[in-house]
């Protein structure tokens, strides 16, 4: 297992898995769409917006991606997994690392 200073593991997302987020694109903090990661299991600070509910698919590999389980916190349980983007979503949108999916 590779693992950062900070002990995480990371690995890479590869091309065609789909990540999520609620929040805006400025944050490097994602999901894998697949298995799904529940609302609750990411333990979030707000209420449920679904307006801020985004999806991506990876379109070239991203490499250096640290991950971990997330904390129970906010009154939410946790327990799901969460994996931290070395830069924002905004600039692996923008070099077309990823692209988001409109349903």
């Amino acid at each position: 297992m590779d693992l950062t200073k900070g002990n995480r593991p990371i690995k890479p997302l590869r091309v065609g898995e789909v990540i999520d987020r609620f929040g805006r694109e400025t944050g490097n903090y994602v999901s894998l769409k697949y298995p799904t990661v529940t609302y609750e299991e990411r333990a979030l600070p707000y209420v449920k917006n679904p307006n801020a509910y985004h999806q991506y698919e990876i379109i070239k590999p991203i490499l250096g991606v640290e991950y971990g389980e997330i904390a129970e916190a906010f009154g939410q349980c946790g327990g799901g997994i969460q994996y931290i983007l070395p830069k924002s979503l905004k600039y692996y949108l923008e070099n077309g690392y990823i692209r988001e999916i409109f349903n």
